[in-house]
Parts: structure tokens; sequence; C-alpha cells
């Protein structure tokens, strides 16, 4: 089945010459004949969708941007993490994205479950029970704004993500024109402390530190999550860190650690806390994301 072309309005272009990343997945995609082409390359068939559950956090922020909102009739909650836009909260919960309640969504009558890797369980569980789900793990940026076109396709309707898109194409070229390309800085990006587990190349935050204009230090280390010891950190060296995740609330910990206070970026008081859901979260707030950590760093 032949698909229809990605729908790169300017902004995946410039990735691509930015980033040059390529993802292993499948892209969500429509196909010319009206199917959607989920992430782990099923077709699922779209007539008659009106009425949406999100299973995840990430689609139910990319809906917003996409312009159809109003399709939601259920969404699973961050458990962990802040849950926005913030009418989100007047939708009907179905529980967390790791604890979905099948009997909720049952009763809200979906036609179409949108979900992803921390929900899949209860994902493959609604679609045993013979609902249509799509599968949605954008693993680059570019991917992440292309899907907003995709979810206005399912409805003919692209006309708001066309203009979002537009809006983030222009903060991305302000973030570009502002980067201090003469004397670009190192980073790291830690999710765990003990052990130290840090982004590496490929994953979404390190895509965000390259267009922030920012050198991944961990990006050579074998891996998209490498583990290491702190000595190979030392030996690393970078000019900031940046934590997030479990590496958050080990912040205390790592005072106590006198080879932590070798470290240029602690010594200089680099260690820096970004928005969770501008960084990890894979929406269109990663540019967001980009913009606020270049600001901090160049500006």
């Amino acid at each position: 089945m032949r698909k229809l072309r990605r729908f790169g309005l300017g902004l995946a272009l410039i990735f691509t010459l930015v980033l040059g990343f390529a993802s292993g997945s499948f892209a969500l995609e429509i196909s010319t004949d009206g199917m959607l082409i989920d992430d782990l390359d099923r077709e699922i068939q779209m007539t008659n969708v009106s009425r949406i559950i999100s299973l995840e956090p990430a689609i139910t922020e990319s809906l917003y941007f996409s312009g159809h909102f109003d399709k939601l009739v259920g969404v699973a909650k961050a458990a962990m993490s802040g849950n926005w836009p913030a009418e989100v909260d007047e939708i009907e919960s179905v529980g967390d994205i790791q604890n979905v309640n099948v009997e909720k969504v049952v009763d809200l009558k979906p036609d179409l479950i949108l979900g992803s890797g921390m929900s899949r369980k209860g994902l493959d569980q609604l679609a045993e029970l013979g609902y249509r789900t799509a599968y949605v793990d954008p693993e680059s940026i570019e991917e992440v704004i292309d899907n907003l076109l995709v979810y206005g396709a399912i409805f003919n309707d692209t006309q708001q993500a066309e203009q979002e898109i537009a809006k983030l194409t222009d903060l991305l070229e302000e973030v570009e024109g502002n980067i201090e390309v003469k004397e670009p800085k190192t980073a790291i990006f830690l999710y765990n402390l003990k052990p130290v587990m840090a982004f590496g190349d490929g994953s979404i935050p390190d895509q965000v530190l390259a267009l922030a204009g920012l050198n991944n230090v961990a990006r050579d280390i074998a891996g998209n999550n490498p583990t290491f010891s702190i000595e190979k950190l030392l030996d690393l060296d970078p000019d900031y860190i940046f934590f997030a995740m479990r590496a958050k609330s080990g912040l205390e910990e790592m005072k106590d650690n006198p080879l932590w206070n070798e470290l240029t970026a602690v010594k200089e008081g680099h260690c820096l806390i970004p928005p969770t859901e501008h960084v990890l979260r894979p929406t269109p707030r990663l540019i967001y994301g980009i913009y606020e950590i270049n600001q901090s760093i160049y500006q």
C-alpha cells in the first residue's frame, strides 16, 4: 500500500539539515486510501472517527495543537508530572498512563484509542476487546511536528496544525539566530545518578540539546541511554549538566560525593533543571524547551 508523502512544512527540513537524525521506527502516516498507519506499521481504519481517548499526555497535547482537542472524550493523566493544557481537567479521566481503567474506557464508547510505550499494557488490553487502537511513539522532533498534520488529516482539517507549525518554525529560527556558534558549550542530560545515566545519541533530549546549540558529551557513548561511572563523567567534564527524573531527587546526595565537586559544571553553578514536560515529553512544546535552554546558556 502506497503511503502519502510526509507533510513537512519547512520545520521538518530545518530539523533534517541541523540534526541529520535517523529514526529506526515506523512513522505515523495516513495512506492514500485513508488508513492510519501507526508506529508499529499497523493499519487502522479511520472511517467514522469522532470520539478519541488518549492514554498518553504527549498525545493529548498534540491533539490540542492540531486543533482537535474537542474530539477527546477521555484521557489518561500523567502520574508524576504536569498535565497540559488546563482544559485536560474538564475531560473524563480513564486513570493514569500506567494504570488505565479499562472499564471506564468501555463506558465512554471511543471510536479510536491512542497510546504509547508507558500505556502499552492498557492499549493492548483494549485492542483485544475489539477497539481500534493506534500506537504513537515519535522518536524525533521532526516526527512530533509531522504528527500534528496526521491528526488533522484524520478529521480532514489541518488548518490549525499548519498555523501552529508556522509559529513553532518562527520560534526555532529565533533560537538558531541566537546561538553563539563560535563558542559552543558542552552539556549532558542526566536522568539518574546511582548509577549515572544519561540521554545519548538520537534520543529526543539529545536533539533538544543540539538545537539549543550544545554538544552532548554522551552522544558518542554506546546506546541511547548510556550508563557510566562518575570517573567517566569527570573525563567528559561538560560545561553544563541538566537533571531530570530520578536525577533531580539525587541532587542532595550528589553534594555529599566530593568527586562531583570536581566537575566544571558544579564548580561554576551550571547544574540546571529545565521544565521536564518541555524536554522529555514528545510534544510540540519541545520547541519551548529548546528555546528555554538556549536562553539560559547563551543570553
